[in-house]
């Protein structure tokens, strides 16, 4: 799949209606969405990098913005349809439709396609299961299952990488140094690990990449706002809401840290081995080693007495990391452990997971049980040993197809930065201390952990095409 993309022109205005649908959003949510969706659709059936500040923003609701008290707007017609429900509903669609048309020409992809569908089965009975059984989130085995479906999409937004980046990586700096800057005051919130990252990503790509200097300083500016955001902004959270705080309550959560890390360690690893293409391929062992020792560690403390031993009332950094690997994380991935060997194993019954707990507004009410924050036991506890298994092996094969393709093209020091550097930060930090890695959330983490790594796949497959093109033309 070969192709140029739209004109700059075009998608600064693309831009400019994305923005104007989000003001008409804060006057009304209703009359916007029709607008948003259309956005969405035209966004998906371009498949191009230079459409993704606007996605974003399209998918954006009055819901984001906590000072205007809103609800996520969601209508219901036999399902709950959000706008990122619309955005991964079309996607899918156009998916399924390139696949039958055999338009990614790749049958490296056919063994994984054919799991894929049989892993409809289990999400289809789970998801038949917690309908009849009352419950509101009998969607969201369905969602998993439709989820890979950005990984090949992204796929097709990759064959325009390489006229885009210079453009996605100027609209992407102006669009999160706004929302870091609204973020930091409490003006804007998205659940997602992937902002902080990002935006490190984007400054290093403009200052290792041949980019102008407003464009450095645009993406600088964004990265130094996020960096601001994540050190003060859970600082400022404590003092404003208990009236006194310590410096061990500097930094936003340890997950978030960790991205950070691992965005330094991938720029420093990948920039300084230029040439070196298998010690990029061996990147993810490298990596996934000491967090499997540090899971396994953990999980031994917290079943020993050191559960006991640390406490939530820290003074210290590094008592707020015990308490954190230990009495929080390692005490939950030890009872997750047990939840995904309880029966029955393929097909989880979400019924099984409901307890009595506490609402915002201090009531009791009937929940769901909270997952495991570890995302290979989420998966396994909660989508069983069919589904979530699939979509394990899934991750970890995009994981390291991404890190291979990279590999060949090292000279390529914005898509290292921007692209590779964010969506392993968040494959690792959150894989290990976190349940969103599997998230088809384009405001969330499903933009760097599912659909960069499909850009990655597809700019270089785009690349081989053409060289092949000009090789047989010679």
């Amino acid at each position: 799949m070969t192709g140029k993309t739209i004109s700059d022109g075009q998608a600064d205005c693309f831009f400019l209606v994305a923005v104007a649908v989000l003001l008409l959003n804060f006057a009304s949510q209703v009359a916007a969405f029709p607008l948003q969706v259309l956005l969405i659709i035209y966004a998906v059936l371009k498949s191009d990098i230079k459409l993704f500040p606007a996605l974003f923003l399209a998918l954006l609701d009055k819901a984001h913005f906590p000072d205007f008290g809103a609800e996520l707007l969601k209508l219901r017609v036999g399902i709950a349809l959000g706008a990122e429900n619309v955005f991964l509903i079309a996607v899918f669609i156009v998916v399924a439709i390139r696949i039958a048309r055999n338009q990614y020409a790749d049958k490296s992809i056919w063994g994984i396609l054919v799991f894929w569908l049989l892993s409809l089965i289990p999400a289809w009975v789970m998801s038949s299961q917690a309908k009849s059984d009352g419950l509101d989130a009998w969607q969201e085995p369905v969602v998993y299952f439709l989820t890979p479906a950005l990984y090949f999409w992204g796929w097709s937004v990759g064959r325009t990488w390489e006229d885009a980046r210079q453009y996605f990586i100027k609209r992407m700096s102006v669009l999160l140094l706004v929302l870091n800057c609204l973020s930091i005051g409490g003006h804007f919130y998205v659940f997602t690990f992937a902002r902080s990252p990002l935006s490190l990503g984007l400054a290093a790509a403009s200052i290792t990449g041949k980019c102008t200097i407003g464009c450095r300083l645009l993406a600088l500016g964004c990265a130094l706002v996020g960096l601001i955001d994540v050190i003060f902004a859970r600082y400022l959270n404590f003092k404003d809401t208990t009236g006194y705080t310590d410096a061990a309550e500097l930094g936003s959560t340890f997950t978030t840290l960790m991205t950070i890390v691992f965005c330094f360690m991938v720029f420093a690893i990948a920039i300084s081995a230029a040439k070196a293409q298998k010690t990029i391929r061996l990147l993810p062992v490298i990596f996934i080693v000491p967090l499997v020792i540090i899971f396994f560690y953990a999980v031994g403390r917290a079943k020993s007495n050191a559960a006991n031993e640390v406490t939530r009332d820290y003074r210290s950094f590094i008592e707020r990391f015990e308490f954190k690997l230990i009495g929080d994380r390692g005490t939950v991935w030890a009872d997750g452990m047990q939840d995904v060997a309880r029966s029955p194993l393929f097909f989880k019954r979400y019924k099984d997971r409901l307890i009595l707990g506490i609402n915002k507004n201090g009531e009791p009410v009937v929940m769901l049980k909270m997952p495991p924050h570890n995302q290979i036991l989420k998966l396994l506890a909660c989508q069983g040993w069919w589904l979530g298994l699939f979509c394990i092996v899934f991750l970890f094969w995009m994981h390291f197809r991404m890190f291979n393709r990279v590999s060949l093209m090292l000279h390529d020091r914005i898509m290292i930065c921007s692209l590779l550097a964010p969506s392993a930060a968040v494959f690792y930090a959150v894989g290990l201390t976190g349940q969103s890695v599997w998230s088809a959330a384009f405001t969330g983490n499903g933009l760097v952990t599912l659909i960069f790594p499909g850009v990655i796949y597809g700019a270089w497959q785009n690349r081989r095409n053409q060289y092949i093109q000009v090789f047989y033309r010679a």
